[in-house]
């Protein structure tokens, strides 16, 4: 397992450990044994943390969500799959930029 996603120190009860699960082992262990898909997202390539994971899905599903936009906002959100030992892909290759109206639609 990575790291970052070590949360010991709080028992998994941190904002990254329970997107992650990891209240489960008290943030010793890697508790998604099937894998997950993170979102990041910031404003532009060089802004995304990758160090807060703005959501969290099991491997297997076909979606994610995450948070909404405000209006006139731009973000980039990239997708990241960790498998089953907690080893992240280090790519870009899921993202996407998303633009907001006046009103916080998508444009």
């Amino acid at each position: 397992m990575e790291t970052k996603f070590f949360n010991s120190l709080f028992g998994g009860d941190c904002a990254n450990g329970a997107k992650l699960c990891m209240g489960i082992t008290e943030g010793d262990f890697w508790a998604r044994p099937a894998g997950v898909q993170l979102l990041y997202h910031g404003e532009d390539i060089n802004d995304v943390d990758f160090g807060r994971i703005a959501a969290a899905s099991n491997i297997d599903n076909d979606s994610i969500e995450a948070e909404s936009g405000l209006p006139l906002s731009r973000h980039l959100y990239i997708l990241r799959r960790v498998n089953c030992c907690g080893i992240e892909e280090k790519t870009l290759s899921a993202a996407v930029k998303a633009v907001f109206d006046s009103g916080g639609n998508l444009i």
